[in-house]
């Protein structure tokens, strides 16, 4: 069988009682990070127009935004959550593979929930298949710089996901990957610019992804070789090794090597930030002490977040993606929290002074995407170093249950303008237990009372 019939069969084949016990529970606490990151975001730059530009088309009622209770079509709703997910940088993340599997495969897979009114236990199959997919495919390949991988692997996840959903078989979930095949796009430019297209771009993986699980459900074919075609994803996006793509598939799950950010921003800064945070509060560091700060990142970190600091444009994104920023905020701080994403936090002054006492140095050689990441501090009594190898929330420094728990209440207190449109506790139970309940449109349709979205749409216009 080629790779693309043997990805089919997985897919189509696949049920939730063949998961192992610690996927499940994996799905679960990423599901309630995605949801949590997402509803804390919708009130972010770029997401109002994005939920006022699907609700506009006065499309069929089908999901919830999780934004305000309102409610659209499936790939409106995927298209609107999955911009929500992103908007801060909060999001889940697979570290091997560098790619952010759940702001596109949940969003998806949950409006599809809604409207075909499917199970928790379906949610959960679709979360860790499409994710798997995307993992697999961003580990067998090297890494163009043009692409946003994100996007471009997202796509073929969420059509998995999707096909879940739907409850296709192999012939039409094959379809759905060969029209994921004609619509999978990103590009890094948009994170280059610091554009608000950034926090996009997986939406639209998500919404394409539905597009095509709805298309190959109604018979409409794609290309049968979508993985090792001539002009296939192989060919045309990512030279890459298919072996990797497919060893122990159905066996182990990469969901199990996706960790939860501990901070709102890129994972390029986490080392960093982690390493500040560690010297500021075993030193007891003030801002009068820090001389001259040094930090020692590696080239592809560099790329992402080591340029200088401007806050000329959109000044959360150019905050979340500055190791400067980063780096002087959990020093003087020895924090990085949403919060401190808020204008007035991020042009506080003594935060501005200090980014012209920090220096990047380039660890040229270092092949690391997301660390090791090194602080160097020159005091009046000295020099403080600190390295961290293993960001925080990675495999190798797991986020505790608690941990998750809490950023979770604090993402749902985050969303002011949405502030009162959900039951933040019932959600909470209900995504604790959700392999327990039988309908999804049900769980949200509790948490989202009429009274309750009448409130979030009232904050929203406010």
């Amino acid at each position: 069988m080629s790779i693309s019939d043997q990805l089919a069969r997985h897919v189509a084949s696949i049920g939730y009682e063949d998961l192992p016990a610690p996927a499940i529970a994996a799905a679960k606490r990423l599901i309630m990070d995605t949801i949590g990151t997402g509803y804390a975001g919708a009130a972010e730059p770029g997401c109002t127009e994005i939920a006022d530009t699907v609700l506009a088309d006065g499309a069929a009622p089908h999901a919830t935004l999780w934004s305000t209770g309102e409610r659209t079509s499936a790939m409106g709703a995927a298209l609107a959550n999955g911009t929500f997910a992103a908007a801060l940088d909060y999001d889940s993340l697979h570290f091997d593979g560098v790619i952010h599997p759940e702001i596109v495969t949940l969003p998806a897979a949950m409006a599809l929930g809604e409207r075909e009114k499917r199970s928790g236990r379906d949610l959960i199959t679709a979360i860790i298949v499409g994710g798997d997919l995307m993992c697999r495919m961003a580990m067998s390949t090297g890494r163009n710089a043009a692409w946003f991988v994100t996007s471009t692997n997202g796509t073929f996840g969420a059509a998995a996901a999707a096909a879940i959903m739907l409850g296709l078989n192999q012939e039409q979930v094959r379809n759905a990957l060969g029209l994921a095949l004609c619509q999978a796009s990103g590009t890094i430019q948009a994170v280059l610019e610091r554009t608000l297209a950034k926090r996009m771009q997986s939406a639209f993986a998500a919404r394409s992804g539905v597009l095509a699980a709805e298309l190959a459900r109604r018979g409409v074919t794609g290309p049968a070789g979508a993985f090792e075609g001539q002009a296939g994803y192989y060919a045309a996006f990512e030279a890459g090794d298919p072996e990797v793509l497919m060893d122990g598939l159905g066996e182990r799950y990469e969901v199990l090597n996706t960790g939860i950010k501990k901070f709102p921003s890129c994972a390029c800064n986490h080392a960093a930030i982690q390493a500040a945070i560690d010297l500021a509060r075993e030193h007891e560091i003030a801002a009068a002490d820090l001389k001259r700060v040094r930090v020692r990142i590696t080239p592809y970190m560099q790329q992402v977040v080591g340029g200088e600091f401007d806050p000329s444009g959109n000044l959360q994104v150019a905050a979340q993606f500055s190791v400067k920023y980063s780096v002087a905020c959990a020093l003087l701080r020895r924090e990085l929290k949403l919060r401190d994403l808020l204008p007035a936090r991020v042009l506080e002054r003594k935060v501005q002074s200090l980014l012209e006492r920090i220096e990047i140095e380039i660890d040229e050689g270092n092949p690391g995407f997301l660390s090791p990441a090194t602080v160097l501090i020159e005091t009046g009594n000295g020099q403080l170093q600190r390295t961290i190898a293993a960001i925080p929330g990675s495999t190798s420094a797991p986020l505790s249950d608690r941990d998750v728990a809490e950023k979770f209440q604090d993402c749902m207190s985050y969303g002011a303008a949405a502030g009162k449109a959900i039951d933040a506790a019932r959600l909470f139970d209900g995504l604790s237990n959700l392999e327990q309940v039988d309908d999804l449109s049900e769980l949200m349709q509790a948490v989202y009372t009429p009274a309750r979205r009448d409130a979030g749409r009232t904050a929203k216009t406010a």
